[in-house]
């Protein structure tokens, strides 16, 4: 992004701040690769967006890397502006090196470890990993990996598939509950660890929802999706994963240099996600499950025939995930003189069925 799109947008961030009186914001540096901006580059991005915000509001910084370029003088950038660093790594070495992979061939896993263990000596700007599911690599060893790197949060993430293209590993759609069973011992990894483990956000989303307050993540739940995407040409985006569906998903047709985000909120790909259960196929309404698993990921209930009117092509895998994390909360509530939350009860005995399989 040239430092012109960045003050346009930064105006229009401002513009939109001052009009609903925002206290904050949380602007992420994405990609792509945002560190291909190098060191300078990313300081003047921040002290650029300080300078135009700081007046009206109180700016807080995220990034996310794959880690093969984080080094030492961005970390002392990140300090400098408190920028939270999120760091892409899907396993161990021999698994990182499958699915991320410079042009050549080669494997990324050796500076993407140097990465992680650079953050984890710099616990103050280490936000957390990003993992993506792969069900032909065991929990276990995947756990035990990520945790020896001292993340504060570990956020998984369900491969972006869809109807038309079904997750690596699920010939059909039945396979798909392969991920449920993934998450399930996952899941059960994380629960019985000690206490100084990593927040799962998905799992303690799921759980948040469960006792009525509402998701850390916005692939689980029915609330409010309050992110936009300024891409490097100033246009203005739904989220990046609907990219996934088809091209031109995530397209409003807007531009900072002419619009505001107000008129992005009228936007058909920016409107669908702030109409909750409303969005949803008459299926995923009628569900015990939707007030916690909000008809899944948007990306994930796409097809090209039905477009998103049809539950996720992980509905199965969530509600055995949300049935199992049910069960462990009412078992432990037993114990204890806190009323068991009827919501609770409920999906511990619920049915698991869905149409998608």
């Amino acid at each position: 992004m040239s430092a012109e799109t960045h003050r346009l947008a930064l105006r229009r961030i401002r513009e939109h701040v001052i009009k609903h009186a925002l206290p904050s914001i949380t602007s992420i540096f994405h990609g792509g690769e945002p560190l291909l901006i190098g060191p300078q580059g990313l300081d003047d991005m921040a002290l650029r967006a300080q300078d135009s915000l700081a007046d009206v509001t109180e700016i807080r910084f995220g990034l996310q890397t794959n880690g093969t370029l984080l080094d030492e003088k961005f970390v002392a950038v990140a300090r400098r502006h408190k920028i939270r660093i999120g760091l892409s790594l899907d396993g161990p070495p021999a698994h990182q090196n499958r699915f991320r992979f410079y042009p050549s061939g080669r494997g990324s896993a050796e500076r993407v470890e140097r990465a992680a263990a650079l953050l984890r000596d710099n616990p103050d700007v280490f936000g957390g990993i990003l993992c993506v599911v792969n069900v032909d690599v065991d929990p276990t060893e995947v756990w035990d990996y990520l945790c020896s790197f001292r993340p504060k949060s570990v956020d998984l993430l369900l491969p972006l598939s869809n109807y038309d293209r079904l997750p690596p590993g699920a010939g059909a759609l039945h396979d798909v509950l392969r991920y449920g069973e993934w998450l399930v011992r996952f899941l059960e990894l994380w629960y019985r660890a000690a206490d100084d483990k990593p927040d799962i956000r998905y799992f303690s989303s799921i759980m948040r929802l469960l006792l009525g307050r509402r998701s850390l993540v916005e692939s689980i739940g029915i609330g409010l999706v309050t992110l936009i995407v300024i891409e490097s040409n100033g246009d203005i985006e739904a989220v990046d994963s609907l990219k996934s569906c088809y091209a031109g998903a995530a397209s409003t047709g807007l531009n900072v240099r002419s619009d505001s985000f107000d008129r992005a909120l009228r936007a058909p790909a920016v409107m669908s996600r702030q109409m909750g259960i409303n969005a949803l196929c008459a299926t995923c309404r009628g569900c015990a499950f939707v007030t916690v698993c909000g008809g899944g990921y948007q990306p994930h209930r796409y097809s090209q025939a039905s477009g998103f009117q049809r539950p996720s092509i992980y509905c199965a895998s969530i509600q055995l995930l949300i049935q199992k994390i049910a069960g462990l909360m009412r078992d432990e509530l037993a114990h204890t003189a806190i009323p068991i939350p009827s919501l609770v009860e409920a999906l511990v005995d619920a049915e698991i069925k869905c149409p998608a399989l």
